[in-house]
């Protein structure tokens, strides 16, 4: 999904294959990933579980990290940090969230380095089915269906879930 997502914006990524649970294995990925690369997009282990050790690698490597959380659903578990120029973004690893931190930060930060304006796209439309937020403390993103009528929030249960995005 964030090979598609980089391709979209008509780049060409380098996958580095997914890195064992083991911090020297996800060290040397990383490493690799620094050398390879002026911009390295991480996914997973930025969050706070037993396996969850790339903020600790990241230091170890010589990162930078600029913070290590954003006020947003889904996607709180986002780190952005520096290695010389070069970026690095740490996605959360459930794929809802990574899509969304993925256009919001990765893609605007690319665009930005291209040199290409950026606008996002704001329109208003009625909600046609009642909807509550659930956390009011951090900016929500919510998957809806647009038609000519307005808009219809989709039956959605969590940063996991991508069949929300088929219908």
């Amino acid at each position: 999904m964030i090979m598609a997502q980089v391709k979209s914006l008509g780049l060409d990524g380098i996958y580095l294959g997914i890195a064992k649970d083991d911090f020297d294995k996800t060290k040397k990925s990383i490493q690799k990933g620094l050398r390879s690369s002026d911009i390295l997009i991480l996914s997973g282990g930025v969050s706070v579980g037993d396996y969850d050790f790339v903020y600790d690698v990241l230091r170890d490597c010589g990162v930078k990290i600029l913070f290590d959380k954003v006020a947003i659903k889904p996607g709180k578990p986002m780190t952005f940090g520096v290695f010389g120029k070069k970026l690095l973004f740490g996605l959360p690893g459930n794929p809802v969230s990574a899509m969304v931190i993925f256009d919001l930060f990765v893609s605007t930060s690319i665009k930005k380095m291209m040199n290409q304006e950026y606008q996002p796209e704001f329109l208003k439309a009625i909600l046609l089915k009642d909807f509550k937020r659930r956390d009011k403390r951090r900016e929500e993103y919510y998957p809806v269906r647009l038609s000519k009528d307005g808009v219809l929030p989709l039956d959605f249960h969590g940063s996991g879930h991508m069949h929300a995005f088929i219908y």
